[in-house]
């Protein structure tokens, strides 16, 4: 039984399997030579594409790339021991009043949590939970990504998603967002307050690869009325430190 076919979307999806059979990146250029379509036609598809989170551009005019590599979990925990990443994770969320812990893996613009402790204590592995995009903005781990960025990328992406409000705190305020992300990229750690879900506080830091490109994020979620001067003080230092352990695992 013959059905009808969508030659747009069938255009768009030969143009994603092109960009999706090279880790080199591939320019408009040569994108243009190899399906015959004038590079107008193909802005259109790439810039569909990036704003659906499918492919990506890091620099104005350079090559496009896929979203995530393969396997980004298995090359970046190959080294990880489980039971040992438990132990770690469990220890901080006992220092930090039994707030809840999540352990994700960078993967181009998206953010795959791995491993995670709830306020209940209960263990669980999520090698396939992503993060959507329209939120990063609103959650610490998020802006830590956001912040990381080339400043085309990051402006790109935030131009095409806009900033989702998710509740009366989120920052929705483009020129404090970026301000707020220069901040974060000199220190590798960020906080919100109130701005995904109302009555909680999230805090994250950055764990960077051997070449100083950030690779994962390590976070904390806690209700905002159990932080006291001395949670304020203990958390980005605990927070430092078990990324760093975490670090020193995987490379």
């Amino acid at each position: 039984m013959s059905g009808t076919i969508i030659k747009s979307l069938e255009k768009a999806l030969d143009v994603m399997e092109l960009i999706q059979q090279t880790r080199e990146g591939i320019s408009l250029s040569r994108l243009s030579e190899m399906t015959g379509e004038h590079p107008n036609t193909l802005r259109s598809i790439l810039n569909t594409l990036i704003k659906k989170g499918y492919i990506r551009q890091p620099e104005a005019r350079g090559a496009y790339f896929p979203a995530s590599s393969e396997n980004p979990l298995t090359n970046l925990t190959a080294k990880l021991d489980e039971k040992q990443l438990f132990g770690i994770l469990e220890e901080l969320h006992f220092k930090l009043n039994r707030s809840a812990v999540y352990f994700s893996i960078i993967n181009g613009l998206n953010l795959n949590m791995f491993a995670q402790i709830t306020q209940s204590g209960l263990w669980q592995t999520l090698n396939s939970s992503t993060y959507k995009v329209d939120s990063m903005h609103a959650l610490a781990q998020g802006k830590l990504v956001l912040a990381y960025l080339s400043d085309f990328e990051r402006n790109r992406l935030l131009d095409f998603n806009g900033l989702k409000r998710f509740t009366p705190a989120t920052n929705c305020d483009i020129t404090k967002l970026q301000a707020e992300l220069k901040k974060i990229r000199k220190t590798a750690f960020a906080s919100t307050h109130d701005e995904f879900n109302l009555g909680v506080t999230n805090f994250a830091v950055g764990i960077f690869d051997t070449e100083s490109h950030l690779a994962a994020t390590l976070a904390i979620s806690t209700p905002s009325l159990s932080i006291d001067d001395r949670f304020r003080q203990l958390v980005q230092p605990l927070l430092k430190n078990t990324g760093n352990q975490i670090s020193k695992m995987m490379f």
